[in-house]
């Protein structure tokens, strides 16, 4: 092997440790972002800021792609559970006001 390609072997090596590190440290901000109590909101808005290398925003939105229906779901399953015991208490209120009047009904 010629100088010049050992030479082209350890840029490149060289590349690829500098990327290693860049994506660990991206890692690393993202579980202190996780760990914080900061909104995801307000994450998301961070890491786009001040993300230079997009590394961070370009793992959040293969994120976002992959959990975007799964949490659309969620927040949507969550209403309907809450839309379902809200009805179920206005019916016992219903039926609660129903038998006070029934009871002042002469017979």
């Amino acid at each position: 092997m010629t100088l010049e390609e050992l030479k082209d072997i350890s840029r490149a090596a060289e590349v690829a440790e500098n990327n290693a590190r860049y994506r660990n440290d991206a890692a690393k901000s993202i579980a202190g972002a996780r760990n914080s109590d900061a909104t995801l909101v307000k994450v998301v808005y961070d890491m786009r800021q001040y993300d230079h290398m997009q590394l961070k925003s370009g793992a959040l939105e293969f994120a976002e792609a992959s959990l975007r229906d799964d949490l659309l779901r969620l927040a949507e399953l969550r209403l309907e559970a809450e839309a379902r015991a809200l009805t179920a208490k206005a019916r016992a209120l219903r039926a609660q006001l129903a038998a006070y009047l029934d009871q002042d009904k002469p017979a």
